[in-house]
């Protein structure tokens, strides 16, 4: 999915997913005019499985664990790159 996105992650990051999740001109209102509305909407499980701002925060979360576990790989790839280098060193 990343080679999908890479060209256009900028558009899709910032035009797309980072304006879903703030706090825009309907949540003011609704939490203006109705504050207990507004937290029962954000705690209601069935509204979330149609929301796109839930979407949009699943899709982060699952990119961030995504990096993490690249990251993580790759580290453990350079530390045992490090032990067969010592290990060559002495041959």
């Amino acid at each position: 999915m990343y080679k999908l996105l890479q060209p256009r992650h900028d558009v899709v990051y910032f035009e797309i997913i980072f304006p879903l999740m703030c706090f825009n001109d309907n949540d003011r209102i609704l939490w203006e005019e109705d504050p207990h509305e507004y937290v029962r909407k954000g705690y209601d499980i069935i509204e979330d499985l149609y929301s796109p701002r839930t979407a949009a925060m699943d899709f982060v979360s699952e990119l961030q664990g995504t990096l993490w576990r690249f990251f993580r790989d790759m580290k453990l790839h350079l530390l045992s790159l490090r032990l067969i280098n010592k290990r060559m060193v002495h041959f």
